[in-house]
């Protein structure tokens, strides 16, 4: 083996080995001597005064034989043991620092075959090549190789700080500061002047020109140099902010130095070229074993002739380096093996630990944790207070999980990247027990309010009390509730399947084969949901339990659901009862069960939980029980009905009222207002968080500060909003909030802004109108007449008056009533895909507001008779309604305003579909059914429904659906069977509107019940779907090669789940069972 190293002058200086040795020895050639290279090298001033072809290992192929041995598995003691065995080893599991990488058998085997000459007399020919390979990539004219990056940063600060007094200026939290040993004061003799940065991410101009300081006073240090660390805690700062402060540095003669140790990092994410970077500044210090998995080193690049008294320095700190090619030879190899070989990091491994750190973010904050800052590179900063888990048992969950961590930071190198199938489950783990106070088995915050006791509160005082206080770890805690409690959800069990027949006779008119059967499919979930209680404490009748005792079958509407919710259950029965057979009865059981509740409380709760009884939701139950008799002729549940939905009625009048005064008139209509002051039980965190965080931490990585903290009665005001948005049903949406704003561009805590008790909701009004229509029917059929007259005026009364507080005559719409500001709520912020109709009224920088709630009064009948029976006022007012669906390929969204809470854009809902098409639907063709916006309507209608229809069933084929005639998309385990989601996306068919990426649950009570309304109301008219081409979705393994394209509902929606089974692909022998059946 041989090097040639060619100089300026084409002068060659030729190596040779000593038989059996592998040092190379520099010999005379063409009288250039040692003592002349150095000579020239400095004259040059530059690494590039060398130019070295070098025969270096690229895999290993080239590694020494006990290297590749152990590597492919082949040597005598156990893999793991050993250090050399990269990510199948210690450094694979190893999430401490970037610096816990091992090297590769190709960085052994450069060091085997290096060079081993002595860089103080600049001989060492691997060392110069890696210095001038870097510098070139740097745009730089030299380099200089360090041990560290501490040594970097120290050599760099020196050369640049001359004639004291001086400081240096730079982020309070810079490696210099905290982790250098005070070497910028020992070793430079220079003040330190620590900045903390206004947007908590990285320092900008502004930063640096409040506190530099450059007038001639006495009394303090010049600042002489500025110090950017960048990635600092894994943030970029981005060029555009580098290029500013370099320039303020160039016009007050400051010098401007980089710790680059992970510079490398945000080049490899695409922030800006090495080139472009590393120009900016006099002096860049680049580490070759953060990130890049060398075991050792640094490089220090700058201009020749701050190299050249660097290299000075260097030496008079004890750093000079004789057989420096072990060191320069692994870097050399981990340049362009980890960053890649170009100056943006082409074919490197660094981009691969990037899309680690992303999915191991996306797993923490799907879980419900908090990020301290987004991820940009490779570092998750988890936010470990906000989750209530210590440092020190977040730290030992991780060991539990053969996990090395630190503390709240997650630092992931490409030896990570490469073991993510074991590290991702492993870290689910341990965020699953961080998230819930350490237990394993914990899956929602709802998860301990949720758990029954199996022993009696004495009991439980007792052994609470006999605890050691204060608790040293979880252990003991976790041994109480086991002993003391059962698993969230064990009040439920689940209905034989064999109990429950469906008969779905709307069927029979469907002649699409393919539709048809997709209906069945989707009718068989219906058992899977289906439910009865049973005490889990058996004979204890005194043990608590937060679970609400239902005494009939129900349907729940999904995963994480262990309870039966009031307004999801008026569109399970619009589809349990067209599925017919065993599901009228229940349909029945359910009406019942909510009757029970109203008899016991008053009132139908929230959900089916004792920390549900100071609030409601939407109030459906008069409207199911019409559906009932409607669809069965049953008039029989009236008698017991009637009374109770008028209490019902009751609770809403004395306890949701609100009067407002306009125009000499006085309007009583109904609000969302719960009498509440404290965080909602369920959620209990994040209100406390929203309430009494002193920072937001927004997307984009910039933190602001509490502007101003919130008092005692503010948080008050705060709670009962949260718990009245919940009570809507809509929680959270723009609607609410008195600054959308906050929430549109993500600035300020979102939900503090909130204002549900300050608004009269149009949706509210127009159910409860809906309601009094329903009574007085029902008061009719019983030949009450005089009663049915009197709720017939309260139905008058109140579309009267939404008609005159709500309703605009120059947008054609209902608007939600404000009466903070005593006006509708019509604009809100432009966001950036507005379209014209929905800004051509508005001022600049605003749109109108556009919710599916505008069109609950055409779905309950509330608007008055010269809107909603003239089909051209009801094509006016859908009008912004078809113009969403001609510019979006999915349904439509709940708002227009982007603002990531889930009730805006971009979630479809099923129910808020079901409302526009039934409005729609509703209008009579007062002027002849061939009336040009008679047909119109009705058409719109249909294309809602094909849209519907379009979006549930290529969602459910790309999650492993099939039928007779399409087989499985490819990709797809043969045991997944399609899946029905709780929401969509507006912009796609097959997009994910909101949730997790990895296993999904069966459901969604509500899509189902509207898929098949839908089928019952538009029949032959609709047609097979085209899904195009779809991406198999392997949504149950949490494995996919690509982002999440399906719909999917959170992570911790499955695991309860699992205890009742998951339907599954059937053979043909018992598909063929069933069928005769």
């Amino acid at each position: 083996m041989s090097r040639v190293c060619l100089s300026p002058t084409t002068s060659a200086v030729k190596m040779s080995y000593l038989p059996g040795m592998g040092a190379p020895l520099l010999r005379r050639c063409n009288r250039l001597t040692p003592q002349r290279v150095s000579t020239a090298y400095f004259n040059r001033s530059t690494t590039r005064a060398f130019s070295c072809t070098t025969i270096r290992p690229s895999s290993s192929t080239m590694a020494p034989a006990a290297v590749t041995s152990i590597a492919n598995g082949s040597s005598n003691g156990p893999k793991q043991a050993n250090a050399w065995v990269g990510h199948h080893g210690a450094a694979g599991v190893d999430l401490r620092s970037d610096t816990m990488t091992t090297p590769t058998p190709a960085m052994l085997a450069a060091i085997q075959n290096c060079s081993l000459l002595d860089d103080v007399f600049v001989e060492d020919p691997t060392t110069m090549e890696l210095e001038s390979h870097v510098a070139a990539l740097a745009g730089k004219e030299a380099a200089l190789l360090v041990l560290s990056g501490t040594m970097g940063n120290q050599i760099a600060l020196r050369t640049l700080l001359t004639q004291p007094p001086y400081s240096v200026l730079c982020d309070h939290r810079a490696h210099i500061i905290k982790y250098e040993a005070g070497g910028v004061a020992s070793l430079c003799g220079a003040m330190v002047k620590p900045v903390v940065p206004s947007n908590g991410a990285f320092l900008t101009l502004e930063d640096v020109v409040a506190n530099a300081d450059l007038d001639d006073d006495v009394h303090t240090c010049p600042t002489k140099v500025i110090s950017l660390e960048n990635t600092i805690n894994g943030v970029i700062t981005p060029l555009a902010e580098v290029r500013r402060i370099a320039q303020f540095a160039r016009q007050n003669d400051l010098k401007f130095h980089c710790d680059g140790a992970r510079l490398w990092e945000a080049v490899a994410s695409g922030a800006g070229s090495l080139s472009e970077y590393c120009s900016l500044f006099d002096t860049v210090s680049l580490c070759f074993s953060k990130g890049l998995g060398a075991p050792i080193g640094s490089i220090v690049v700058g201009s020749s002739r701050d190299i050249k008294h660097a290299r000075w320095i260097r030496k008079s700190i004890g750093g000079g380096l004789r057989q420096s090619g072990v060191v320069a030879a692994p870097a050399r190899v981990a340049v362009d093996e980890t960053f890649g070989k170009g100056p943006n990091g082409e074919g490197g491994l660094l981009k691969s630990s990037h899309e680690t750190a992303k999915k191991i973010e996306k797993l923490w904050t799907e879980l419900g944790g908090k990020l301290i800052h987004p991820v940009n590179t490779n570092m998750c900063w988890l936010d470990l207070g906000s989750a209530g888990c210590s440092t020190e048992a977040f730290v030992a969950f991780g060991k539990d999980a053969g996990l090395k961590l630190i503390g709240n930071r997650l630092v992931i190198h490409y030896q990570i990247a490469q073991n993510e199938k074991e590290v991702l489950p492993r870290l689910e783990q341990v965020f699953r027990r961080a998230l819930e106070g350490g237990s394993n088995e914990a899956t929602t915050n709802k998860g301990p309010s949720n758990m029954p006791a199996v022993k009696t509160m004495e009991e439980i005082q007792a052994a609470f009390d006999n605890l050691t206080k204060p608790l040293s770890n979880n252990t003991e805690l976790l041994n109480f509730i086991k002993k003391n409690f059962a698993g969230a959800g064990d009040e439920l069990k689940a209905v034989s399947k064999d109990l429950l027949r469906p008969d779905p006779k709307f069927l029979n008119k469907i002649n699409d084969t393919v539709i048809k059967e997709f209906a069945n499919k989707v009718i068989d979930i219906w058992s899977d949901l289906t439910r009865k209680y049973e005490n889990p404490a058996g004979n204890c009748t005194n043990c608590p339990t937060s679970f609400i005792p239902l005494n009939r079958t129900f349907v729940v509407a999904g995963g994480r659901f262990r309870e039966a919710y009031y307004w999801d259950t008026y569109w399970i029965m619009e589809g349990l009862l067209r599925t017919g057979g065993s599901f009228v009865e229940i349909s029945r059981n359910m009406i019942e069960n909510f009757l029970d509740l109203v008899d016991s409380f008053g009132f139908v709760p929230n959900g089916g939980r004792i920390y549900y009884l100071n609030r409601s939701q939407p109030p459906l139950l008069t409207q199911m029980v019409h559906l009932y008799v409607q669809h069965t002729n049953d008039s029989s549940i009236l008698e017991r009905a009637i009374p109770l939905l008028i209490k019902e009625h009751d609770f809403w009048m004395v306890n949701r009222t609100i009067e407002v005064n306009k125009n000499g008139t006085t309007y009583r209509l109904n609000d969302y207002n719960v009498n509440n002051t404290q965080p909602r039980p369920e959620s209990y965190r994040e209100d406390y968080i929203t309430a009494s965080n002193t920072s937001y931490y927004a997307s984009s990585g910039i933190i602001y500060p509490e502007m101003q903290p919130l008092n005692e009665s503010e948080k008050a005001t705060l709670y009962r909003n949260l718990a009245s948005g919940a009570e809507s049903g809509w929680d959270y949406t723009s609607r609410w909030l008195a600054r959308p704003e906050d929430a549109a561009k993500d600035i300020y805590f979102p939900l503090r802004s909130l204002n549900v008790i300050g608004t009269v909701p149009v949706g509210l009004n127009a159910i409860l109108y809906w309601n009094e229509v329903a009574i007085a029917s029902f008061l009719n059929s019983t030949n009450n007449a005089t009663g049915a007259a009197a709720w017939k005026q309260l139905a008058s009364n109140r579309s009267q008056a939404m008609y005159d507080l709500m309703w605009n005559s120059t947008l054609h719409s209902y608007f939600d009533y404000n009466t903070t500001s005593g006006a509708q709520n019509v604009y809100t912020p432009r966001d950036d895909d507005a379209s014209e109709i929905e800004t051509k009224t508005a001022e600049k920088d605003q749109q109108v507001v556009f919710s599916v709630a505008q069109f609950y009064p055409f779905w309950t009948g509330a608007a008055p008779d010269h809107l909603r029976s003239n089909p051209y006022a009801v094509k006016v007012a859908y009008e912004r309604v078809e113009k969403y669906l001609e510019l979006q390929p999915g349904g439509i969204p709940a708002t227009n305003l982007k603002t990531g809470q889930q009730w805006d854009q971009r979630n479809v809902w099923p129910p808020l579909m079901h409302i526009l098409m039934q409005g729609l639907l509703n209008t009579p063709p007062t002027f002849g059914e061939s009336e040009p916006a008679y047909r119109d309507v009705q058409s719109l209608a249909l294309r809602l429904g094909q849209r519907y229809l379009d979006s549930t069933f290529c969602t459910w084929r790309a999650t492993g659906g099939s039928t007779s005639e399409l087989a499985q998309e490819p990709g797809l385990s043969a045991k997944l069977v399609g899946t029905m989601f709780e929401k969509y996306a507006d912009n796609s068919t097959n997009a994910r509107g909101g949730g997790g990426e990895y296993e999904v649950v069966e459901g969604f009570g509500w899509t189902n019940g509207v898929l098949l309304w839908t089928l019952d109301a538009f029949g032959n008219n609709l047609t097979r779907p085209e899904c195009g081409n779809l991406t198999a979705d392997n949504a149950h393994t949490g494995k996919r090669s690509m982002p999440p394209r399906a719909v999917e509902l959170d992570y911790f929606d499955a695991a309860w789940t699992k205890k009742f089974g998951r339907r599954v692909a059937m053979s043909a022998a018992e598909a063929d069972a069933n069928k005769r059946a």
